[in-house]
């Protein structure tokens, strides 16, 4: 794919899979691809809000700590301070909740 070639980049629930080191790359490789004026879409599970949210989110952190397998490998990762930390401009940011499971919603335009 050539460098500054498309309009959006769409990632839904694949960071909170991830190590840091491949989002990283993930990231960067989104900067490469993506037009000047394009847009990132990032959803992914996050820390949570609220009481119900913090408790199962730090549940959930347990518990992958001791068994990624019990949890599908994935974990709660916060994504706004990574991509403000890789020059990312938000545009829209969110988060959402369902039966405590809180997943972050941003869209993002590149560096």
């Amino acid at each position: 794919m050539a460098n500054a070639s498309i309009d959006r980049v769409v990632s839904t629930y694949v960071t909170d899979l991830l190590s840091e080191a491949d989002t990283h790359r993930l990231l960067e490789e989104a900067k490469r691809a993506l037009a000047p004026d394009g847009r990132l879409c990032l959803v992914g599970m996050t820390r949570g809000v609220g009481v119900l949210g913090r408790v199962v989110s730090g549940i959930w952190s347990t518990v992958h700590a001791l068994r990624p397998s019990l949890v599908g490998g994935c974990r709660p990762v916060q994504h706004a301070p990574l991509l403000a930390a890789t020059g990312w401009s938000l545009v829209h940011s969110g988060i959402v909740q369902a039966w405590g499971v809180s997943s972050e919603v941003l869209v993002a335009r590149p560096p």
